[in-house]
């Protein structure tokens, strides 16, 4: 043996950046084993053997199990590889593509929450906002089986089409029923995007002026808030057109019981100078 050809365990565990330990149970379980083993059972590696040490660490960040990398090493051809290397390029894209819907959640929640924790939810008042997009599903039982089925299938559209949403479920109501003073009368559940969702069908949530109201609390009680968002809009001259629409502010996320949940309410409408420029248009 020319020892000048060989790697101790230790120089080539240092060179490819694990421990002795797991080249020795590489060595057990037949899935990597030196060049040369001495009579006194020194083992010696070749940098020969770096590539393939390469490709097994590689394919084990994938997630690849041990056994899996084993079994394609003792079978490894120039088409076997590329083949594997490829489905690994095909899972690693999904992964970035996952990776990066996350981060754009996480960042976008934290404008969210940064912006909520700033909102004064004591009044009720008049916001214009911009144009929005959501998916939906139509629910006219109080079921809630009924209901829990719909949100399931709302996340599994998201999921599917990989959809970031940080707004969370939001719920809708005719403005008739709250005319009448009937506040459990939801129609939809939605969840509520800025840009509009690709290859699924979806909603507009109109631009414009919108009567604003917040509720604290069980949404059983929501309708002190519905009477201070019809206080408020005929306070301000604002015709209510409807739907309304109700999004959690501060839900089981952030907050741990439901009576400190916060609700915000929010109802398409315009004033009469609004409707004269329209009319003159």
């Amino acid at each position: 043996m020319q020892k000048t050809r060989y790697l101790t365990t230790g120089e080539f565990a240092k060179l490819v950046g694990v421990t002795k330990h797991t080249l020795f149970h590489y060595d057990q379980i037949g899935l990597f084993q030196p060049e040369f083993t001495a009579e006194n059972e020194y083992r010696y590696y070749t940098m020969d053997q770096l590539d393939v040490f390469d490709i097994i660490y590689t394919l084990r960040d994938l997630g690849m199990p041990l056994r899996q990398i084993r079994e394609y090493l003792s079978e490894r051809t120039p088409q076997s590889l590329s083949e594997l290397l490829k489905e690994e390029d095909r899972i690693l894209r999904e992964r970035i593509r996952n990776l990066k819907n996350k981060r754009e959640w996480i960042r976008k929640k934290a404008e969210f929450l940064e912006t909520a924790m700033h909102t004064d939810t004591d009044q009720a008042g008049i916001v214009y906002l911009p144009e929005k997009y959501y998916i939906s599903r139509r629910i006219l039982q109080n079921d809630e089986r009924l209901w829990a089925i719909a949100s399931g299938e709302l996340l599994e559209e998201c999921e599917k089409h990989g959809l970031c949403n940080v707004y969370g479920f939001g719920y809708r109501q005719e403005l008739s029923a709250i005319l009448a003073q009937q506040y459990d009368q939801y129609d939809a559940v939605y969840l509520m995007f800025d840009e509009k969702p690709k290859g699924i069908d979806y909603t507009v949530r109109e631009e414009g002026l919108y009567v604003t109201a917040y509720h604290t609390g069980h949404w059983t009680t929501i309708g002190e808030a519905y009477q201070r968002l019809l206080d408020c809009a005929a306070e301000q001259g604002v015709t209510l057109k409807g739907p309304c629409y109700e999004d959690f502010l501060f839900d089981g996320l952030t907050k741990k019981r439901q009576e400190e949940y916060v609700t915000r309410i929010i109802c398409r409408g315009s004033r009469e100078v609004e409707k004269n420029e329209s009319d003159r248009k």
